[in-house]
C-alpha cells in the first residue's frame, strides 16, 4: 500500500520556501510525489493545488479522483490552511466575497477526522508532518501576513486588539499545539506524529533539512542534489519594531466597495489575473491601490502574556510527544 505524508502547516513556517522550492523540486527529480500546495506561474498544477484542500475536505468530491498514487516514493499532501485559524478563513470569504463552503467554515480540530475517514481505505501507512514556531512570533507573524482581512475592521485593525482577541479565547484554540497534535494523535497514531521547528529553519538549516529528509526517507545525495535548503521565500520586509504590509488605500478600499455592491468583484478580479497574469496583476494592484502599513511588534509584556498563556501546552510537547525540554527551552516555548 502506498505510503502518505500529510503536511498540515503551520502557516508561516516556512512552508512556502519548503513547497515551492524543496518539496516541488523533489517532485520534479521522482523523489516524491507530490499533491501540492505551490505555485507556478502558468501551470495547471497550480490550479489544482489550490483547490485540493476545499476537495479533501467537501464530501461530495472525491479529490482521490485527481490524484495518481506512487507505490516507490512517498505521496506527499501539503497545505497550511490545516491549521489556518478559522477566523481568518472565514475573514478571506468576506474580504474576497467568496461563497461560504463546509471547508472554509472547518474548525482545524475537526479536520483530522475528516482526513482519517478519508485516507481509511486508501492508505495505512500515513505520517503527519507539523512544523511549529512559538506563539510570540507566529501569532504576529500571521496577523500581519494576512492583515488585509482585518485592516476594515475597527475592532481588529490593531495588533494590540487582535491579541486580546486571541487571549480571551478559550482553550484549546489552534495555537494550543498539543491539543491539535492530540487530535492528529487519535487519528493517525502517536507514532506517526513528526514535528519539525520553523526555529530550527531559520538559524540551524541543516538539522531542519536532515530531520525532513529522514522522514522522507530519501537518500544524502539525492536529496542535497535536488533542493537548495538555502533557500527562504516569502520572507517579509521588517525591523526591530513591526513588519510592513500593504494595506489598501482609499482609492482601492473606494474601488472594492463598488464592485462589490454590484456583484462583480471576484469577475474584474480574475478576469484580469487571466489578462495579466498573477504576478502583472500582483503588481498593478500594489502599484494603485496599496499603501503601506507597518504592524507592531509584541511588546516584551505582550511576549511574556503569550508565554505564561501557552506555557503549559508547550510543556505536554515535552511530557507527551517526546519534545526535548532542552529544544522548547531554546527557543523560547517555556521557561
Amino acid at each position: 500500500m502506498e505510503k502518505f505524508i500529510i503536511h498540515i502547516g503551520y502557516p508561516k513556517t516556512a512552508t512556502t520556501s519548503i513547497q515551492n522550492g524543496w518539496l516541488y523540486q523533489l517532485h520534479q527529480d521522482e523523489l516524491i510525489n507530490y499533491f501540492g500546495k505551490f505555485r507556478v506561474e502558468g501551470s495547471e498544477y497550480e490550479k489544482y493545488s489550490m483547490e485540493l484542500y476545499y476537495d479533501m475536505l467537501r464530501e461530495e468530491v472525491d479529490p482521490f479522483e485527481k490524484m495518481d498514487f506512487s507505490s516507490d516514493v512517498p505521496n506527499i499532501v501539503s497545505h497550511e490552511v490545516l491549521t489556518k485559524p478559522l477566523l481568518f478563513k472565514k475573514r478571506r470569504h468576506d474580504v474576497q466575497s467568496l461563497d461560504y463552503s463546509k471547508s472554509a467554515e472547518m474548525e482545524p480540530f475537526e479536520i483530522p477526522k475528516v482526513l482519517g475517514k478519508m485516507f481509511e481505505d486508501i492508505s495505512d501507512e500515513i505520517t503527519i508532518w507539523v512544523t511549529l514556531r512559538n506563539q510570540q512570533e507566529l501569532i504576529n507573524s500571521l496577523y500581519a501576513n494576512y492583515y488585509q482581512y482585518f485592516e476594515a475592521d475597527p475592532e481588529l485593525n490593531q495588533w494590540d486588539q487582535y491579541l486580546h482577541r486571541v487571549m480571551e479565547e478559550n482553550p484549546p484554540t489552534i495555537y494550543d499545539f498539543d491539543q491539535i497534535i492530540d487530535a492528529y494523535r487519535q487519528e493517525f497514531g502517536r507514532e506517526n506524529i513528526r514535528v519539525l521547528f520553523f526555529e530550527e529553519f531559520i538559524n540551524n538549516r541543516d538539522i531542519f533539512a536532515e530531520s525532513l529528509r529522514k522522514m522522507l526517507q530519501i537518500s544524502e545525495e539525492d536529496f542535497y542534489e535536488s533542493v537548495n535548503i538555502n533557500k527562504h521565500d516569502n520572507k517579509k520586509k521588517q525591523t526591530t519594531d513591526g513588519y510592513f504590509r500593504d494595506g489598501t488605500n482609499t482609492t482601492g478600499r473606494l474601488l472594492k466597495r463598488t464592485l462589490r455592491r454590484a456583484g462583480l468583484f471576484n469577475t474584474v478580479k480574475y478576469g484580469l489575473i487571466r489578462t495579466l497574469g498573477r504576478n502583472r496583476y500582483g503588481d498593478l494592484i500594489h502599484e494603485r491601490f496599496m499603501d503601506e502599513v507597518q504592524i507592531k511588534k509584541p511588546t516584551q509584556g505582550q511576549k511574556e502574556q503569550m508565554l505564561e498563556r501557552f506555557s503549559d501546552s508547550n510543556k505536554n510537547l515535552h511530557m507527551d510527544f517526546d519534545i526535548p525540554k532542552q529544544k522548547l527551552e531554546k527557543y523560547e516555548y517555556i521557561r
